[in-house]
């Protein structure tokens, strides 16, 4: 059958080409220590300390144990990110080789204590999940030394719904990686260490954006999308776009809500339209270019007797589409090869429906 080597998972999720792991957050930018510490936290941050992990046979009965404790939202979400950003150090030989991606996943991580930006948000996640907590995985970019070009997200963190908003986290990024003297006799108040679990924990999105451009711009969390064009230039240019708003949409919670009612194929064109607003490299198109092609099929196959001609009049346009994004690849353009028998085919479909 045409292009049994394009897999439906192509375009259902990003298009990576390796793991992410951009390098811990001190490489590069500097954390403003002289920003006051957050105080409030610091009987969830002792608990945590205090909380012996090894008496716990999986994250799932550490993550109930660590919440049940607390009663607000923002203190449990609180105590799981406080635990990995102690416990869990960063790889940092994975800097210098792609990990393999089975040690990401969040039992692995548990297993292991270790991990790149991958593990840790999927280790976040699987224990707010166990926690009831509402969280995501977000995957995108932060600039470092290592990946300039930005052909490829390198980078994960999290959002976490509080009170009935989504806030933003990086856990890998307040990790106190490899830096064991600076929790000396389990003194949670060595300067560095705080300031860097209340730096990364529920950033506001405009803060979060200087450094952290999403995937899907819903996740930027703030109305006047930054695309990365403007990330590239560097912080004073995104300050000065978020300085003239020039969109008033800000109910996220609606809009992240109809999206989870879509199905995964509506879901997949979804995210991947508005990857647009990014101006993301090519994989883009070769994503959308494949999707359209499936909701043509779908509706095809799905059409009843009766609404057959507005039926093949939608799926026309779909193939149409679909088309028009296979046919901007270039020959460097990721997908380009293996695309060609499908661009071929649509075409053929769009003639046969005349």
């Amino acid at each position: 059958m045409l292009f049994t080597s394009i897999c439906y998972s192509a375009f259902a999720q990003s298009i990576n080409q390796g793991q992410l792991y951009a390098e811990p957050a001190e490489n590069i930018i500097d954390i403003n220590l002289n920003k006051t510490l957050n105080y409030s936290w610091t009987i969830v941050d002792d608990f945590v300390l205090a909380t012996n992990a090894e008496n716990f046979a999986s994250f799932s009965n550490l993550a109930v144990y660590l919440t049940k404790q607390f009663y607000a939202e923002r203190s449990k979400a609180r105590s799981i990110y406080t635990w990995i950003a102690l416990n869990i150090s960063y790889d940092q030989q994975s800097i210098l080789s792609a990990p393999d991606e089975s040690s990401q996943t969040a039992h692995k991580v548990w297993i292991n204590r270790v991990a790149v930006c991958e593990g840790f948000a999927n280790l976040y996640h699987a224990m707010c999940k166990a926690a009831g907590i509402e969280s995501r995985i977000i995957k995108g970019y932060v600039k470092n030394f290592t990946d300039l070009d930005f052909k490829f997200p390198n980078h994960a963190w999290n959002s976490v719904k509080i009170d009935g908003k989504w806030q933003l986290l990086d856990a890998t990024w307040a990790s106190v990686n490899n830096e064991g003297s600076l929790l000396a006799n389990a003194n949670l108040q060595k300067s560095y260490a705080r300031h860097k679990l209340d730096y990364f924990f529920l950033v506001s999105p405009n803060r979060m954006i200087l450094t952290h451009l999403p995937e899907d711009p819903y996740w930027q969390l703030q109305s006047n999308y930054i695309n990365m064009e403007t990330f590239r230039k560097g912080e004073s240019y995104i300050k000065t776009t978020l300085m003239n708003p020039i969109s008033e949409i800000d109910d996220f919670e609606k809009l992240i809500a109809a999206y989870d009612k879509l199905d995964s194929l509506d879901r997949s064109i979804s995210y991947l339209e508005r990857m647009e607003s990014n101006e993301w490299n090519r994989a883009k198109e070769y994503g959308l270019g494949i999707a359209y092609y499936y909701k043509a099929q779908k509706i095809l196959n799905t059409a009843s007797k009766g609404n057959r001609y507005q039926a093949v009049e939608k799926a026309k346009r779909y193939y149409k589409k679909s088309l028009d994004q296979l046919a901007i690849l270039q020959e460097e353009d990721y997908g380009y090869e293996i695309t060609r028998d499908l661009a071929n085919s649509v075409a053929i479909r769009i003639e046969s429906l005349q």
